[in-house]
């Protein structure tokens, strides 16, 4: 399971096949694209920064190339982080870390 995860989100190459997402071979894919396409959240992630935490969630907008206020703002009212939106991520316990990243 782990390595067919891995392989959708272009973060191994598979030594045989291929890899497909609606028929589109993920090799061939932008980059940006499939970001677009597929979210990949690891099991320990880690967190270079000690930013905020609407910050981090932010950071899920870069394959759009924009901020989407918007969209920040529905994440954080759907995983009730909205109260925690100027925490820094270093404060929050591990199971609201993971709603951040996730």
């Amino acid at each position: 399971k782990s390595s067919l995860l891995l392989g959708l989100a272009g973060l191994l190459t598979p030594e045989a096949g291929r890899v497909t997402l609606d028929g589109n071979d993920l090799a061939a894919l932008h980059p940006r694209t499939r970001a677009q396409a597929i979210g990949y959240l690891p099991q320990d992630p880690a967190i270079a920064w000690d930013v905020a935490v609407a910050a981090l969630v932010a950071l899920g907008r870069l394959p759009w190339r924009d901020r989407g206020a918007a969209q920040v703002e529905a994440a954080l009212a759907a995983l009730d982080l909205a109260p925690l939106r100027h925490r820094p991520v270093s404060q929050l316990s591990g199971g609201e870390r993971a709603r951040v990243l996730l």
